[in-house]
């Protein structure tokens, strides 16, 4: 058998080593690398066609994944892999994560960027970098602090307390409601000047539905105790007759009550705290959840 010439034999050989690596892009000894295809954004509404992903594992459960990060006019934005399909919404804040092991073996995501949706598409979204790079990020990834591709992103955790109703109370002097009711604690007209600000100051409870609307009335600490409660009392019936008369409160609803000298202000004996003792207050009961 004729021996293959020199020449020919390299040639040989050439061929065959290309005829192998024909299939890919790269090889290099056992190892072959692979190009990976470029994301493309298509503006048409055919999302089939919109974006070519390279090949990343398969996020977590309620978490996504960067797949691309590109500098625009305003800063970076990223493309995330998920979209309507997922439950995505514009204005959704995300928090980006690289996963790390500590030298002790510890595993942990560490917080790399803070994003903002911008357009949320049936597959997927493109959102803004709000916050590039933390202090935890440039501990322990000091050669590459920023977001990159393969992150992890996850959705901000709004806490939302109950609504609290914020129930309105109307405190009135009985000078400014009644006549001469210090010398006069027998009397328990009102004036009209105060027939007119008791309406208009208990106007606000008509734009609620109360269970109970309390009338109490107060009394300083002065004079006889049983009488002081006994004032106090009709007082507060002639408020509450009154509140159903000319605002049409519901009789069942509207309680009087008679509180004598009960919380007195402490210094009854400075200037003005007769005023502050001797009052009508009008306030929202409110019931146990469920009755």
């Amino acid at each position: 058998m004729r021996s293959i010439p020199y020449m020919n034999k390299n040639r040989f050989i050439m061929a065959m080593f290309a005829m192998l690596a024909a299939p890919t892009n790269h090889s290099l000894g056992d190892v072959v690398y692979k190009k990976v295809s470029t994301l493309k954004v298509n503006p048409r509404e055919d999302e089939a066609a919109m974006v070519s992903m390279p090949n990343l594992p398969e996020p977590e459960s309620g978490t996504f994944r960067i797949v691309k990060v590109q500098t625009s006019d305003n800063g970076l934005t990223v493309l995330i892999d998920g979209g309507l399909n997922r439950g995505m919404l514009p204005g959704t804040v995300l928090k980006a994560q690289r996963p790390y092991i500590s030298p002790i073996g510890v595993s942990e995501f560490i917080p790399v960027a803070l994003l903002k949706t911008l357009e949320v598409r049936e597959t997927y979204t493109l959102a803004e970098v709000m916050t590039n790079g933390s202090l935890d990020s440039q501990v322990h990834f000091s050669d590459y602090p920023g977001l990159m591709v393969g992150d992890r992103a996850i959705p901000e955790t709004i806490n939302i307390a109950p609504r609290t109703q914020l129930l309105p109370s109307v405190s009135i002097a009985y000078r400014n409601l009644f006549v001469d009711p210090k010398n006069n604690p027998g009397s328990f007209e009102l004036t009209g000047e105060g027939r007119k600000l008791l309406l208009d100051r208990a106007e606000v409870f008509t734009q609620i539905r109360a269970p109970l609307l309390l009338i109490e009335a107060y009394t300083d600490s002065h004079g006889d105790r049983a009488a002081n409660q006994m004032e106090s009392y009709q007082r507060a019936l002639s408020i509450r007759q009154t509140l159903i008369d000319e605002l049409g409160f519901d009789a069942d609803r509207i309680v009087a009550i008679g509180m004598g000298e009960a919380e007195s202000p402490q210094n009854a004996n400075l200037p003005g705290a007769e005023d502050e003792a001797r009052r009508v207050v009008i306030k929202v009961k409110t019931l146990p959840e469920g009755e």
